[in-house]
């Protein structure tokens, strides 16, 4: 099982990332959150992670309240957050933000696509990537 929190406050996009999710063949349970209380209580929701799941969170860069470097600072300290991989979906390409937030300890920074397609295959990938077996 992936589990999957995606923070956005749009809730087109939100919308668009569940349809993508709802179409790729992986059991997931999705969570969208608009802010960082809500990546807080599931985080603590997750706090006995079940062996064998994965764990996603997507943060988007940009929220009313905090940016997503903000945001990530502040859950990097919950228990669980070391068994999380965390990827920062945008629209934003400036490379001194991008270079942040990978020392902040993000696993990968995606640019928001254009099209639905191209959101459903970003998705799988990432999905299909932080779900392979990793070597303690």
């Amino acid at each position: 099982m992936v589990e999957i929190i995606l923070l956005e406050d749009n809730e087109l996009e939100a919308t668009l990332f569940e349809s993508a999710i709802q179409d790729l063949d992986i059991a997931t349970r999705l969570h969208i959150v608009p802010d960082e209380k809500g990546i807080k209580e599931k985080l603590d929701q997750w706090n006995q992670p079940s062996n064998g799941n994965t764990f996603i969170i997507f943060l988007d860069m940009y929220t009313p309240e905090k940016t997503g470097l903000e945001i990530l600072e502040e859950i990097k300290s919950h228990p669980v957050f070391p068994v999380c991989d965390v990827v920062m979906l945008t629209g934003l390409s400036d490379e001194k933000v991008i270079q942040k937030a990978y020392q902040q300890g993000i696993q990968a920074y995606l640019n928001k696509p254009i099209d639905y397609e191209e959101l459903v295959n970003l998705t799988q990938g990432v999905i299909n990537f932080f779900s392979l077996p990793r070597q303690q």
